[in-house]
C-alpha cells in the first residue's frame, strides 16, 4: 500500500444513555384539584452533563425545561387517587440519545380529601336549654385513615378531637328550633388536606318544649263535693303535633289521655274554695320532652 497518509491516530465513539437521577415535587399528598409540580433531573450517564434540550415526557406528559437538567410537568386531578411518575422518554436532544435509564426512580403523588363518614348524637329531639353533643367522624378518603389533628369546625363551631377521628361540638338552644349540622371545615392537619367531602350527610337536632294550648271545663263554678273534669290540650311547640303518650299531671294530679292531645283530670273539693289549675308536668313521652310552656 503506497500513497496513503494517516491523518489521525484513532477515532472515539461514545455509547451513552440518559439517566434519571431523581424526582422531586412540591407536595406528595395534596388536595384534589390542586396543581403539583413534578420535577425530574436528567443527565447523560457518560459524563454527567445535563440533558438540556430536545423533547422530554414524564408519563407521556410533555415536560418543560427549568434549567440545570431539571424538567417539569404540572399535574392536577379532580378525584381521589394516587399516581406514580416513573417513566421518562427523551428524543431530539443534541446527541440524539433516546435510551433512558429510569434508574429505579419514581415519585408517587396522592390527591386526597377528607371524608365525613358519620354524624352521631345521643338524642336528636331534646328540651330547650338541653346540651347536645354532636359528633362527626372524619377519615382521609384515599386510605380511610382517621383525621386526628389540625383544626375542625362543624357549622362554624370549633370541634374537639375525642380520638379515632371523632370530633365533637357541644350545642344548646334557648328557644324552639331545628338546627341541621352539615358543614365540616378542616385545616392544618398532618397531610394539610382541606377539601372536605360532606358525603351528603347531616344531623338535625330539634330543641322543643310542650305547649299548653288550652284548658276547658263544663262549669267553672260548682257545688262543694261535685266532681269536675278539667281538660287541657298539649302540643309540641316545634311542629304543633299533639302529645299522645307519656305521663302527664296537672297540679300534681295524674291525667288520662282522651285523644288528639287532650288530657283530663277529675277533681273535687269538700269545702268552699277557689283552685287555679295552672301547673302541668310531663315525662316519658316519645320525644322525652319535659319542658312545659304553661
Amino acid at each position: 500500500l503506497t500513497g496513503w497518509i494517516q491523518s489521525a491516530s484513532d477515532t472515539s465513539i461514545i455509547w451513552d444513555l440518559v439517566v434519571v437521577r431523581s424526582y422531586s415535587t412540591t407536595d406528595t399528598r395534596t388536595n384534589v384539584s390542586d396543581t403539583v409540580d413534578i420535577d425530574v433531573l436528567l443527565e447523560y450517564e457518560f459524563d454527567d452533563s445535563y440533558v438540556d434540550d430536545g423533547t422530554v415526557q414524564i408519563n407521556s406528559i410533555l415536560a418543560i425545561y427549568q434549567g440545570s437538567g431539571i424538567w417539569r410537568i404540572s399535574e392536577s386531578q379532580s378525584s381521589v387517587q394516587s399516581i406514580t411518575y416513573d417513566t421518562v422518554s427523551c428524543l431530539d436532544n443534541s446527541f440524539n440519545i433516546t435510551n433512558v435509564n429510569q434508574n429505579s426512580q419514581s415519585e408517587e403523588i396522592i390527591w386526597d380529601r377528607i371524608l365525613v363518614t358519620s354524624y352521631d348524637v345521643v338524642d336528636d329531639h331534646v328540651n330547650i336549654d338541653d346540651v347536645v353533643n354532636i359528633d362527626v367522624t372524619l377519615t382521609y378518603e384515599y386510605d380511610s385513615v382517621s383525621v386526628v389533628d389540625g383544626a375542625v369546625t362543624i357549622n362554624g363551631v370549633t370541634a374537639a378531637h375525642l380520638g379515632a377521628g371523632v370530633w365533637r361540638i357541644v350545642q344548646t338552644r334557648a328557644s324552639i328550633q331545628s338546627v341541621t349540622y352539615n358543614s365540616v371545615v378542616c385545616s392544618g392537619n398532618l397531610n394539610d388536606i382541606a377539601v372536605v367531602n360532606q358525603n351528603s350527610l347531616s344531623q338535625e337536632v330539634i330543641w322543643d318544649q310542650i305547649v299548653v294550648q288550652s284548658y276547658a271545663v263544663l262549669d267553672n263554678r260548682v257545688s262543694v263535693d261535685d266532681n269536675v273534669s278539667i281538660d287541657f290540650v298539649l302540643h309540641y311547640g316545634y311542629d304543633d303535633s299533639p302529645v299522645l303518650d307519656g305521663s302527664v299531671s296537672i297540679n300534681a294530679i295524674d291525667a288520662d289521655h282522651q285523644g288528639s292531645g287532650v288530657w283530663r283530670i277529675n277533681d273535687t273539693r269538700s269545702s268552699v274554695q277557689l283552685v287555679d289549675y295552672d301547673t302541668v308536668s310531663c315525662s316519658g313521652n316519645t320525644h322525652g320532652i319535659t319542658n312545659v310552656d304553661q
